[in-house]
């Protein structure tokens, strides 16, 4: 698509990234490209939820949102870039992955090779847990 409609993808995606990121009680970079959300129940089986933003890393790339490890849907079609930042929060690295549990998280998303759009946000965190 145009210029116009890469925009408003890419701000439609932010928002969805933001209402999740509010409802999550823990948050995890797994990696420079991976998000993991826990929110309370949604799916109706009594347990945590899990959400996850995933880019591959390669311009042109999917963002893509899944639910419990499936589920799995294209939120972004074309990311240039995505980049999460930890602003005035915790930052201990377990294992192979770095478990954060910050004040607020600030995401830039970067749709489309040619002529890019980049939206970015800074979410202040309602309902995460300090480790």
């Amino acid at each position: 698509g145009g210029r116009a409609e890469r925009q408003t993808a890419a701000g439609r995606a932010l928002l969805q990234i933001s209402e999740d990121i509010r409802l999550s009680t823990d948050i995890t970079i797994k990696n420079s490209k991976t998000l993991e959300l826990t929110i309370p129940d949604i799916t109706g089986d009594s347990s945590d939820d899990i959400i996850e933003y995933a880019w591959g890393g390669n311009a042109g790339d999917p963002l893509i949102r899944s639910l419990n490890g499936s589920s799995s849907q294209t939120v972004v079609a074309s990311v240039t870039s995505f980049t999460m930042t930890v602003v005035d929060g915790v930052a201990v690295s377990l294992l192979d992955r770095d478990v954060v549990s910050p004040q607020r998280i600030f995401i830039e998303l970067t749709s489309g090779v040619v002529d890019p759009v980049t939206v970015s946000a800074e979410i202040r965190l309602l309902n995460a847990r300090m480790p």
